[in-house]
């Protein structure tokens, strides 16, 4: 456990992530509500997708993990996002996950296995000209594995290591990370034993290096190599 000191409280809390991840949630509802009212009859298109209601969603998290790391000691130390040159390797860890996973879905649809097609893939699907594809690139490849490793990675688990053991932290965030996944998306079931495993990955890649520089290039990595599937498929 750590103590508050004069010069800021202890680490993340539990109640921060929870907050964290709300207004990311938030944010997601207040720009789908903005631009795409009739989302549930009509989906989105892409632009809404992943231009508006993905980046809202980004950007809530990351003003909400500024507004609450000025409570926090030695912010910076406590997030280390900068990646080093010892980082980028996670790039390459990425793809190979990536590759794996691919590789075991078209195995179980050649099995015979009806495997549901998430709304996110869906929604990249439909990109047709250079906009459209830079938006899916930009939400997938760059904002989301930032935002995503911050509250899940920065936030979450820091917060739960300060409560429980290294093991514990790591997959009950872990799991955390798959199940926020299927909010809205019925079609994210099939992915939840992906994301539950890539959780797995970063958060001991977070603990091992003591930063999130390699754990968001190892996102950003298994993100891209999707991104270059549908794009090529």
């Amino acid at each position: 456990m750590t103590e508050d000191t004069g010069q800021g409280r202890a680490p993340w809390r539990i109640t921060d992530a929870l907050i964290v991840v709300f207004a990311g949630l938030l944010g997601s509802w207040v720009a789908t509500v903005a631009v795409a009212p009739d989302f549930a009859e009509d989906g989105f298109t892409v632009l809404q997708l992943f231009g508006v209601v993905l980046v809202a969603q980004d950007v809530m998290i990351f003003g909400t993990v500024w507004v609450l790391s000025a409570k926090l000691a030695e912010p910076r130390r406590l997030l280390r996002l900068r990646p080093t040159p010892q980082d980028y390797p996670g790039v390459l860890i990425g793809l190979a996950f990536s590759l794996a996973v691919v590789a075991g879905y078209w195995l179980a649809i050649r099995l015979g296995l009806d495997i549901e097609r998430q709304e996110v893939v869906g929604a990249a699907e439909q990109a047709e000209n250079g906009a459209e594809w830079l938006a899916v690139a930009v939400s997938v490849v760059l904002l989301g594995p930032l935002a995503e490793e911050i509250a899940f990675r920065g936030v979450l688990l820091k917060a739960l290591q300060e409560r429980f053991s290294d093991t514990a932290a790591v997959y009950v965030s872990a799991v955390v990370f798959g199940a926020i996944h299927l909010l809205g998306d019925a079609g994210a079931l099939y992915a939840v034993p992906a994301s539950v495993l890539l959780g797995i990955v970063l958060a001991r890649l977070t603990i091992a290096t003591d930063r999130l520089g390699m754990a968001i290039l190892t996102h950003a990595g298994f993100n891209l190599f999707s991104v270059l599937v549908i794009a090529l498929t």
